[in-house]
Formats: C-alpha cells, sequence, structure tokens
C-alpha cells in the first residue's frame, strides 16, 4: 500500500497550534510513515499510555489486537487535544487538523502514523467516518 502525502492545505507550524504542549510524535508529519511503521506507533501508544490498556489489551484476540492498538491511539490522540493542551482555542484548532486527517484516512491520504493505521482498520471493519467524527464533535463541545 502506498501513501502519499496530501497536498490541499499547508499545516500552521505546530508551536502556533499548539503541538508543542503535547508529544513531539503526536505532531502531524510532512511524509506518511510505512503501514508496518504505523502499526508500531499505534501499539507503542497504546501499550504504554496508560498501563490499564495494555493488561485489557492481552485479552482481545490476537488477529483483532492490532486494530484495538489503531482505535485506541485515534481516541487517545484526540482526547489530549480536548484536554492537554492547556487552550480551547488552540484545542478547538488542534481538534480541526485532527479531523482534517480523518477526512484524509478516509480518501486514503493521510500522513499521520494514527490514520496511516486506522486506514487498515477501517476498510477491513468498514467503520463508518461518523464513529470516529462524532468524537471529536464531542470534545469540540467541552472546550
Amino acid at each position: 500500500m502506498t501513501q502519499t502525502a496530501t497536498q490541499s492545505q499547508p499545516l500552521p507550524s505546530p508551536a502556533a497550534l499548539g503541538w508543542s504542549r503535547l508529544p513531539a510524535s503526536y505532531a502531524i508529519p510532512a511524509t506518511p510513515p510505512t503501514l508496518d511503521a504505523a502499526r508500531a506507533y499505534c501499539a507503542h501508544l497504546a501499550r504504554t499510555h496508560y498501563e490499564n490498556f495494555s493488561v485489557a489489551s492481552w485479552f482481545l484476540p490476537e488477529r483483532l489486537r492490532q486494530h484495538f492498538f489503531n482505535v485506541y491511539a485515534y481516541c487517545r490522540i484526540a482526547d489530549d487535544l480536548g484536554d492537554e493542551v492547556g487552550d480551547a482555542n488552540a484545542s478547538l484548532e488542534l481538534l480541526e487538523q485532527w479531523e482534517r486527517q480523518l477526512d484524509a484516512c478516509y480518501d486514503a491520504t493521510p500522513r499521520h502514523p494514527v490514520f496511516v493505521a486506522l486506514a487498515e482498520t477501517v476498510r477491513h471493519f468498514d467503520i463508518p467516518k461518523h464513529e470516529f467524527s462524532d468524537l471529536l464533535r464531542a470534545f469540540r463541545q467541552d472546550q
């Protein structure tokens, strides 16, 4: 699977958007990672961010574990964009950027590792986009 970077809109600088208040790995890269690197990113995030998800993931069948990691990584970063930035306007802009990456995921042009991996999960399970965008809408309402 070859991923290409979307050329639609240049991204504002990470610092201007508040990314600097979050882990550097959350920022949207200029070019997409390979699928294997994206899977590893999601698995690492799920296994290390909160210890309870690492333990709970062992109860999942191995064939579903990576998909769980992919969805968890999407939700984890979205939650942090809404809660950890410390500025409501910056959070809203970051959530908008995250939604643009969700759009790119469904258009087969994601750049962030989460969305490169999530695209595989979305295709495999035919997950409607609103399942993910509804979460972002809820985080926006919290601002």
